[in-house]
């Protein structure tokens, strides 16, 4: 490698790398010493240093053992475009576990959003366009909703992060097992909210989901049939039809759409839309009177 600049690490780029169980790190570590570093590092060239943006377990295991490794330069404009390149590299990976896919996708997602102009690429009914959750939903092959859900996982995820970055790279790794409708709960959370274990994770999302769920029954006690089913659908984030049989025949395609690509592509993504389809099936029919 060139010696003349130095490789540094930047802590705000690191949550862009997918992390590693214990097992798969030692396993790289063993494969390194013995091998040596047979893939280069991708580093951004900044003229002044060589920031890294892919190859971060790598760097450091040839760091803790003296071992020589090459480089691959690439330049970017600025700090947003290193981040969106680092995320698509992510997303471009095929070892990704259900829990990083879903992740990578709703960090792009937040991304797009926030893009110059605010929220030029999520657009508002009346907008012409295709909004962004769609446009991810076909490039991904899942619903608009999943991409939905990813981000309020990503939103979770960096809520523990603030307080408990090891445990966000525990659950994203696999290390630790939790639940992603609790990750998906901690995210409507106060962002200063502090997460000292898996155990208070679980205590602190329980009593968000309890107060959502008295609000929720105080509201739909006093709602007209419609709007109970209106606000079964939105909470789905699916477009309301007023026309029940209508209603019901949309959920029904959906059902199968969601059980064909369970059973053809084994997609995970699928399943999990899968039961929450017949969840609202089952609202709708068994919990709504007529409208």
């Amino acid at each position: 490698m060139n010696k003349n600049l130095e490789v540094k690490v930047l802590p705000e780029l690191k949550d862009f790398i997918t992390p590693l169980t214990k097992e798969e790190y030692e396993q790289l570590e063993d494969n390194i010493k013995n091998e040596g570093c047979r893939d280069p590092l991708t580093v951004w060239d900044r003229g002044i240093d060589y920031v890294l943006v892919d190859g971060h377990n790598r760097f450091k295991i040839c760091s803790n053992n003296n071992i020589s490794y090459e480089i691959e330069k690439k330049e970017f404009k600025g700090m947003d475009e290193a981040k969106d390149w680092m995320i698509d590299n992510q997303l471009g990976r095929r070892n990704l576990t259900p829990y990083q896919l879903s992740y990578f996708r709703g960090y792009k997602y937040e991304r797009l959003k926030k893009k110059k102009g605010g929220y030029q690429y999520v657009l508002s009914k009346g907008q012409s366009g295709t909004p962004t959750s769609e446009k991810l939903a076909d490039a991904f092959k899942v619903s608009k909703n999943t991409i939905k859900r990813d981000a309020q996982f990503t939103k979770g995820l960096e809520v523990i992060g603030v307080s408990n970055p090891k445990l966000k790279q525990d659950i994203l790794s696999g290390d630790k097992r939790v639940n992603r409708g609790i990750v998906q709960l901690i995210s409507e959370a106060d962002p200063r909210t502090k997460v000292h274990n898996v155990r208070d994770l679980k205590v602190k999302a329980n009593k968000i989901k309890k107060k959502k769920e008295d609000k929720k029954q105080v509201v739909y006690s006093e709602m007209t049939p419609e709007e109970r089913a209106r606000e079964i659908y939105n909470q789905q984030g699916i477009e309301f039809i007023v026309d029940k049989d209508q209603r019901v025949q949309r959920t029904k395609a959906n059902i199968l759409s969601a059980i064909n690509r369970v059973i053809n592509h084994s997609d995970k993504s699928a399943m999990e839309e899968l039961k929450r389809l017949i969840e609202v099936l089952e609202k709708d029919i068994f919990e709504v009177e007529s409208v």
